[in-house]
């Protein structure tokens, strides 16, 4: 149909055009995953990663991790990949045991070693200690290389 032609026609022919006209998908097989990008959320923390593969089976894996983060605080930058968060200041809530609701706020861009008790308890409390203690199994950048691929997928 040309333009005139749909112009001139009644609302319902317009409408009935269209919807005669819709694609059943406007998804190429380049919709679903960029891999580029995947590559290069997972390069940015490639080190750290490696590094924190050191807890992986750990027993006491708290304090290990908490003697880790005072050693190197900057591996703590890579936890928001590994809990699958583009965000890298995260607003947390936490409520108490007598239903007390408090907020906090965690920066995992800029480290704040005054507060290393606090970012292992959240790393904690969002079950990523019991995740590389008993689930976990070699490559934490393999770990986060699907976990950006499931981030990433219908971008």
């Amino acid at each position: 149909m040309n333009f005139q032609d749909y112009i001139s026609s009644s609302p319902e022919e317009r409408l009935q055009q269209f919807l005669n006209t819709l694609s059943v998908t406007n998804r190429t097989p380049e919709y679903y995953v960029n891999w580029r990008k995947v590559e290069r959320e997972t390069r940015k923390f490639e080190l750290e990663l490696n590094t924190l593969n050191y807890l992986i089976g750990k027993e006491d894996i708290y304090n290990i991790a908490l003697e880790l983060f005072q050693n190197q605080p900057d591996l703590l930058k890579a936890v928001p990949s590994l809990i699958a968060s583009r965000e890298k200041v995260l607003d947390i809530l936490t409520i108490d045991n007598d239903d007390n609701m408090s907020f906090e706020q965690l920066n995992f861009k800029k480290i704040d070693t005054s507060r290393l008790n606090d970012y292992l308890n959240f790393i904690e409390q969002a079950g990523l200690l019991e995740f590389l203690q008993l689930h976990a199994n070699r490559s934490l950048v393999d770990y986060v290389y699907g976990v950006e691929t499931g981030l990433d997928s219908n971008a």
